[in-house]
């Protein structure tokens, strides 16, 4: 092999090395400094062929940078940070830990652990203390909740109209007539975590277990104005897709947010709406009548 950059020329019969180096093909290719994802990853139907399961697989690896399967794979936006106004007058949030099991404390330690390993979440002396729990999913995994009601009883909401209209869901049911095939992008990853929090507001969101204390570097489920600012954001990012490409609908448990993240779905996926990607809480679906129309949308 030659690694100079100028040609060189070899005399017939030369011998150029007498040891041959056997070089093992890698299980998993890198791909843009992450693991590529293979086939047993990918959950297709079974009418899709092995061929055409390979270039869905091969889709995915070009544009692997945007797919996120673990916590330090998640990516960070520039573009916007979310800022927590408090009301005048507002006093630090100050709460003891809520009371675990052993088995809790050494999961919400876990997880804590691993937030912090990927800079989501910093070592803290704020004032601020929110205490935390446990939920768990329904594929029984568990997710680490703050309890931010009293902080968002002080901060102040951001001045938002409320009559935003909610996209129609049998509107959207009705684009999906004569699409037979369909490709599902379930939950954005870690939405809120791609947010960052701006340096004064890091400290409010400062929370408290039975054994250590932190804040976030990055916007948290359960923030008052979280929705807002997500919205802002996809409509930066996905702005001039409206219309086009993307259907959404949502339901949403927080007051308010469902004309919050409305208005976020419809900004960012705009120029897909209605005619490529149907959107259901943080779960999309891409209607197609053939393969080669799926995979041109999905690009």
């Amino acid at each position: 092999m030659n690694f100079n950059t100028r040609d060189r020329t070899l005399e017939q019969g030369k011998v150029l090395n007498e040891k041959i180096y056997k070089i093992e093909k890698p299980t998993q290719m890198i791909v843009n400094d992450k693991l590529e994802i293979k086939p047993e990853e990918v959950n297709v139907g079974e009418t899709v062929t092995l061929e055409q399961k390979q270039e869905l697989v091969d889709v995915l690896n070009a544009h692997r940078d945007c797919i996120a399967q673990n916590i330090f794979e998640l990516g960070k936006t520039e573009i916007l940070e979310m800022n927590i106004q408090e009301k005048p007058g507002s006093v630090p949030i100050n709460e003891k830990p809520y009371r675990t099991t052993i088995a809790e404390r050494d999961e919400i330690s876990k997880i804590i652990t691993e937030w912090k390993k990927a800079g989501i979440v910093t070592e803290t002396k704020s004032p601020y203390a929110s205490p935390v729990l446990l939920v768990k999913k329904k594929n029984g995994e568990s997710r680490l909740v703050i309890d931010y009601r009293k902080l968002n009883s002080q901060t102040e909401r951001i001045n938002f109209p409320l009559n935003f209209p909610l996209p129609n869901l049998d509107e959207h049911l009705e684009t999906l007539c004569g699409t037979n095939i369909f490709i599902t992008l379930d939950d954005l990853a870690h939405a809120y975590l791609q947010l960052p929090l701006d340096k004064e507001s890091r400290q409010k969101t400062a929370f408290i277990t039975p054994e250590e204390t932190g804040e976030f570097t990055r916007a948290m489920f359960g923030l008052m104005n979280a929705p807002f600012y997500f919205s802002k954001l996809m409509q930066c990012v996905l702005g001039p897709l409206r219309n086009d490409i993307v259907l959404f609908y949502l339901m949403f448990g927080l007051m308010n947010a469902p004309f919050y993240f409305s208005k976020l779905m419809q900004c960012v996926l705009g120029p897909l709406r209605n005619d490529i990607v149907l959107f259901y809480l943080d779960d999309m679906l891409i209607p197609a009548s053939n393969w080669d129309q799926l995979m041109m949308r999905l690009k």
